[in-house]
């Protein structure tokens, strides 16, 4: 039974096998439904966890902890955050483990300041899409990493200063869009700027 995350969560006995995409929200409406004051709680990974052969998951609520059994998750592909909280570089580590994801979404929450994608990293990651990140200011992919990257998304991320360092070397990578960020994120792109030699 998920209690807000107060107590220390257990593996359910449930197991639901054929179980193919979840979405848990992990949302506290305080006045109501339709009220726009809301909080967010610790995502309940008992739940998660229950659910082993999962192609999509998608979660809306609070990550205090990565449990490392996510790395069983063997047939996650598409992997979407919401509300979030603040990601730390262990998370991360476990994020880049995931040994068939494919599509990450991340946004409205915190990632660390100074992110670095180590090598062999997200080995088959092909679609980034980060929206509104807070704290986010330098971004570094490692020789090795993110291999398989076709499409990166980056959106109102206001702290990031620069597009990752090391993207040059993802000869994989086809389409990169940037929207709503800040004019100086912008012009460091623009010809003659200095990201414009990694494309």
């Amino acid at each position: 039974m998920f209690d807000g995350g107060e107590k220390k969560e257990k593996r359910t006995n449930i197991i639901f096998k054929h179980l193919q995409s979840l979405s848990v929200d992990s949302t506290l409406f305080s006045g109501g439904l339709h009220s726009r004051s809301s909080t967010f709680l610790l995502i309940p990974w008992n739940m998660v966890l229950s659910c082993p052969n999962i192609y999509k998951l998608r979660l809306r609520g609070k990550i205090a902890e990565l449990p490392e059994d996510l790395m069983c998750l063997t047939n996650l592909t598409k992997l979407t955050l919401i509300h979030f909280g603040d990601l730390k570089d262990d998370h991360i580590k476990v994020l880049e483990k995931l040994p068939s994801l494919r599509m990450l979404f991340a946004s409205y929450g915190k990632f660390p300041a100074h992110l670095v994608c180590s090598e062999g990293g997200f080995p088959f990651l092909e679609f980034v899409s980060l929206y509104s990140l807070e704290e986010f200011k330098e971004w570094k992919v490692e020789k090795g990493a993110m291999r398989s990257l076709c499409k990166l998304h980056i959106e109102h991320c206001l702290d990031l200063e620069a597009v990752p360092y090391g993207l040059q070397c993802i000869t994989t990578l086809k389409e990169l869009t940037i929207k709503k960020m800040r004019l100086e994120f912008c012009s460091r792109l623009g010809e003659g700027g200095e990201d414009f030699y990694k494309y």
